[in-house]
């Protein structure tokens, strides 16, 4: 019943195993890799670590593209401050802050980005997303989406008709076009690999592309750290 109730609601992978341990059951998933090597997975703890580390925009994502960290070089582009803006596991939807001003203004292939995360919630491993049969949680992603900038909500709408799913994959890599006001144009490869399968984070990098991009988030840190 408890299994039931948490497919049911698509409680995300990490509460998910703690309510599982609390109420006495195992947690969900199995380690991969080595099994002589316990520690393979990072942490939640030592994904935050390891992406404040990185020199470029680098952040952790959950299995249902919730932002969970940051790293202040990601701060410093986006000119937000994570723990102050975005308070609740919806508000940092990947998928529903594409239709702010700040983010979609900002995305030279904003297209392509939703379309990506369209497909990924159209193939998602748990289950097959769709507007008018939508998941409890997903019906909340939504809601939220549709309080954003109005030409971007109704573009959304024409995608999602549009778009394929994506079966899931643990590696995944597309493009960023940003476009700072008072920068340069910016070029981005944007790589999603495994951080915690059991736990379902991943680790989302926005690799510059090319020495100006290096330049221009150097200026956007000096400027905004």
């Amino acid at each position: 019943m408890l299994l039931a109730l948490l497919e049911a609601l698509k409680v995300e992978r990490h509460k998910r195993n703690v309510i599982l341990v609390g109420a006495g059951f195992a947690p969900d998933g199995q380690f991969h890799g080595p099994s002589r090597l316990p520690d393979f997975m990072f942490t939640l703890e030592e994904a935050m670590e390891h992406v404040d580390q990185c020199t470029w925009p680098s952040f952790i994502v959950n299995e249902y593209m919730e932002l969970v960290a940051c790293n202040k070089v990601c701060e410093y582009l986006w000119d937000i401050n994570v723990s102050r803006d975005y308070a609740t596991g919806i508000d940092r939807s990947l998928l529903s802050v594409t239709t702010s001003l700040r983010f979609a203004e900002r995305m030279g292939n904003w297209d392509d980005l939703v379309r990506l995360a369209i497909s990924i919630f159209k193939g998602h491993y748990r289950e097959s997303e769709e507007l008018d049969l939508a998941s409890p949680y997903f019906a909340q992603v939504i809601l939220r989406y549709a309080q954003g900038e109005p030409r971007f909500v109704s573009r959304f709408t024409e995608l999602w008709q549009e778009t394929p799913a994506l079966p899931p994959k643990v590696r995944l890599i597309y493009s960023v076009d940003w476009n700072e006001p008072g920068c340069r144009p910016m070029r981005f490869a944007g790589i999603v690999t495994t951080a915690n399968e059991p736990e379902g984070l991943n680790f989302n990098d926005w690799v510059p592309c090319d020495a100006q991009t290096w330049e221009e988030l150097a200026k956007l840190a000096q400027a905004r750290g």
